[in-house]
């Protein structure tokens, strides 16, 4: 249990120094801003189409992506779609400033186009694990055996891991009201705290007593991610604190369940 904490400590610790990945994803479309060489120079673009993922920089202003480097630099990664895209209208001044780099850009009639890019890194959740499968315990000298039970209970923790994201943005906003939809999947490791029932039925030498210990949880977790939303797989041992905890039958016993979190740090 040590150790998992250690770990969890040195993940928030590095959080800040972990630069968080992103990368364009295979297939997407980007398009590169040029002028005619005419006597009267016009604005164009050339449309290509990724071929191998790249380094994405998201400039943040709500209405175009741009990505890392020169194209020119970078063949073997795009194809070219359509050269020679005539602009019309006014061209705001991004898209010059743009000039030789890839940017996503969508026409006024095309809001349903939309591309994906996929990121990662470190992050910190909050987690509460509704739900817990524990195994048989078997019988021994005069006890009976207890089944396999399903229990719920009001626990919270916090898991350290890394979060894997698949973002799909779209110029026009989902049912959420947001650009990006996000999926995710995160496997880490938590620590937590709740309760453990130390009944006369649940205690191996039998307790005189009934009461409630207080409980440390910990073990490992894959949760999946749409949005702020993240559930998911969650396995682990519970500790129980204090007098007789000994005697309590699930001391350190695997169990199964499923966990439910929130991003700490964004």
């Amino acid at each position: 249990m040590k150790k998992m904490i250690v770990v969890m400590v040195l993940a928030l610790l590095c959080h800040d120094c972990t630069a968080q990945k992103k990368r364009l994803m295979k297939g997407t479309t980007v398009y590169v801003y040029s002028l005619s060489t005419g006597a009267v120079p016009q604005p164009l673009y050339t449309k290509y189409k990724v071929k191998k993922s790249i380094k994405l920089a998201i400039v943040d202003n709500g209405s175009y992506m741009i990505v890392k480097g020169d194209l020119a630099k970078n063949p073997k990664n795009f194809e070219v779609v359509k050269k020679d895209i005539v602009i019309t209208g006014n061209v705001p001044a991004w898209k010059h400033e743009s000039k030789g780099t890839a940017y996503f850009y969508e026409s006024e009639d095309d809001n349903k186009a939309k591309f994906w890019y996929r990121d990662g890194k470190v992050i910190l959740q909050a987690v509460s694990i509704p739900l817990k499968i524990r195994s048989e315990v078997k019988a021994s000298g005069t006890y009976s055996t207890i089944p396999s039970t399903t229990e719920t209970s009001v626990n919270i923790g916090f898991m350290g891991g890394y979060k894997f994201g698949w973002n799909k943005y779209r110029k026009d906003n989902n049912l959420f009201g947001q650009q990006t939809t996000k999926y995710s999947i995160t496997p880490g490791i938590f620590l937590g705290t709740s309760a453990a029932d130390l009944s006369t039925t649940l205690t191996r030498p039998v307790i005189t007593t009934a009461r409630k210990a207080a409980m440390i949880s910990s073990g490992g977790s894959v949760v999946l991610g749409f949005n702020s939303f993240n559930i998911g797989y969650a396995f682990g041992w519970d500790h129980a604190i204090g007098s007789s905890a000994s005697s309590w039958v699930y001391q350190g016993k695997f169990w199964n369940g499923i966990i439910v979190s929130l991003d700490l740090i964004k």
